[in-house]
C-alpha cells in the first residue's frame, strides 16, 4: 500500500506526540486517542482529519455518480473500516451519508437508498446501531462521513471523577 507524504509525516507526527504523552504519564485514554488517530490513517481510501476524529470517503470512492450501490472495489474500502470498529467497542461513530449535484428529491432518495444499503452491510458484519448511527444530509459534502469518538465511561449519580 501506497502513503502519500502527508500520511507519512501525519503517522510520524502522532508517534512523537504519543512518545511525549507517554513520558509524562498520560491516562490510558490520552494513548488511545493517539493510537485511534494512526488507525484512522491506515484505512484505505479514506480522507481523515485527525483532530476531530472524522473520516470520509470522498465522490467516487465508494459509489459511483448517482448510484446506490457501490463500486465493485468498494467493499475492499468497507471491509477495513467495519474489522477495525469490530476491535474495540468503546469505539463509536456518527455517520452522514450524502448524495448532491442532482435534483433535491433526487439526492434525497438516493441518500436514503444508500443509507439504508449501508446500515444493512454494517448491522450483517456485527457494527449495531448503538456503535454507528447513520443519518442523511443533502448539503455538498462526502457521500459518507463519520465522525468517531470513545464511548463514555457509565459514573454513579453524585460520583466526583
Amino acid at each position: 500500500m501506497k502513503l502519500s507524504l502527508t500520511k507519512i509525516l501525519a503517522l510520524l507526527f502522532i508517534s512523537l506526540l504519543a512518545g511525549c504523552v507517554a513520558a509524562n504519564g498520560p491516562t490510558e485514554r490520552h494513548m488511545d486517542v493517539a493510537l485511534l488517530q494512526q488507525q484512522l490513517l491506515a484505512l484505505p481510501g479514506a480522507v481523515v482529519d485527525l483532530p476531530t476524529l472524522t473520516l470520509s470517503y470522498p465522490d467516487e470512492v465508494l459509489f459511483a455518480s448517482g448510484s446506490v450501490l457501490t463500486f465493485p472495489g468498494g467493499m475492499e474500502v468497507v471491509a477495513p473500516l467495519i474489522s477495525w470498529m469490530l476491535q474495540d467497542s468503546d469505539i463509536i461513530g456518527e455517520a452522514t451519508v450524502r448524495s448532491s449535484g442532482h435534483t433535491i428529491d433526487y439526492d434525497r432518495t438516493l441518500a436514503e437508498k444508500r443509507l439504508e444499503l449501508l446500515a444493512l452491510l454494517f448491522k450483517h458484519r456485527g457494527v449495531t446501531s448503538d456503535r454507528l448511527k447513520l443519518k442523511i444530509d443533502q448539503s455538498a459534502g462526502a457521500p459518507l462521513e463519520i465522525r468517531f469518538q470513545f464511548r463514555r465511561a457509565a459514573t454513579s449519580v453524585g460520583e466526583k471523577s
